[in-house]
């Protein structure tokens, strides 16, 4: 099976878990390779399968990632499901999981409806404790990170 490791083209870092993911799957008859997301040139069709791992700038363009899991899914199998990427790359998912009962990390994404009900002297408070804590306390709502 010829399975693409789905990544992204401005990688800060690299992914430590793709050459033993793809040792692995060779040691297992499959032929892994790393394809870019946003590679226009890109035929999935050529993949029996593709595997989401590094796509970690999505985040900037959100609803161009959604549209080509979509695309993607629609020519190979994408083992994280469309929907699915859909769903879990805004970060109120987390919200659905915690009503179901699923144990996250609290918070309290900023939204201009939150603005609005806090008032200006909250907004300057919330601005300040947020640029001072963004990486603590607050998640983005569509991000790739975990904080």
């Amino acid at each position: 099976m010829r399975v693409a490791l789905v990544t992204g083209s401005r990688l800060e870092q690299e992914d430590a878990d793709e050459a033993p993911l793809a040792e692995a799957l060779r040691a297992r008859g499959h032929q892994p390779g790393v394809a870019v997301w946003d590679d226009p040139a890109l035929d999935w069709s050529v993949f029996d399968a593709a595997l989401i791992r590094s796509t970690w700038d999505y985040f900037r363009r959100r609803d161009e990632f959604v549209a080509w899991a979509f695309r993607a899914g629609a020519a190979t199998r994408l083992f994280n499901p469309p929907e699915l990427v859909r769903w879990t790359t805004h970060k109120f998912y987390l919200r659905e999981l915690e009503r179901g009962g699923a144990p996250v990390v609290p918070m309290e994404p900023i939204t201009p409806s939150y603005l609005l009900l806090v008032g200006y002297a909250g907004i300057v408070s919330i601005a300040i404790a947020w640029l001072l804590w963004l990486s603590i306390l607050n998640r983005l709502s569509a991000s790739a990170a975990g904080f």
